[in-house]
């Protein structure tokens, strides 16, 4: 959501921009092939993951889709935009940072070793959690992986990054407070029975 707009994405394979006053459709987008997982709206213009294995920006306002990005060779299930690049996950086990309007992958980060579930992206740090338990922060310039956070237990479903912190969430029902500048966990917080 951003200002008086929500974008959703749909098993039917578009995303749709909704007016948050009164309610009402102002756009239907076309052009995945297959359900739509993920979307990150950054200003007036969303980026969207498929099942299909591509990303979609679009302008929110026209409601057309200015770049296809292609490259994962499984489903996209996370994605996050600054504005400037775009940071995709995917069910490839690969984490990719992209120039969306040249249409370039800038990098291709490997070293999980099952699915990428979760992302955050703060310019300088791409940090994804993945089904294999372990979240990594990789350097966004280089595309090398800086840490390997490993504590969880199970997939980490999300994660919120801000001034090198990072908290994640964990189905092993736990909550991980990070320093991703030295890796060290600086607390866990347990007091859930159910997955998070």
């Amino acid at each position: 959501m951003s200002g008086n707009i929500v974008i959703s994405g749909s098993t039917d394979r578009t995303l749709k921009v909704w007016d948050a006053e009164n309610g009402e459709c102002i756009h239907t987008l076309y052009g995945h092939t297959s359900t739509v997982r993920c979307i990150h709206l950054h200003d007036k213009q969303v980026v969207s993951g498929s099942r299909d294995a591509t990303l979609r920006l679009w302008d929110v306002d026209s409601g057309e889709c200015l770049h296809v990005l292609t490259g994962h060779v499984a489903a996209v299930r996370c994605v996050q935009y600054d504005g400037r690049r775009v940071v995709s996950g995917g069910y490839d086990f690969m984490v990719k940072v992209w120039d969306p309007e040249t249409e370039t992958c800038l990098h291709t980060l490997q070293g999980h070793t099952n699915r990428v579930y979760s992302l955050q992206f703060d310019g300088a740090y791409v940090v994804s959690g993945s089904l294999d338990t372990s979240i990594r922060v990789w350097d966004v310039v280089t595309g090398g992986c800086v840490h390997t956070l490993t504590g969880h237990q199970s997939l980490t479903s999300g994660m919120e990054l801000k001034n090198n912190i990072l908290v994640s969430g964990n189905a092993d029902s736990t909550v991980r407070v990070w320093d991703i500048r030295t890796g060290q966990c600086l607390h866990t917080l347990q007091g859930t029975v159910s997955p998070l």
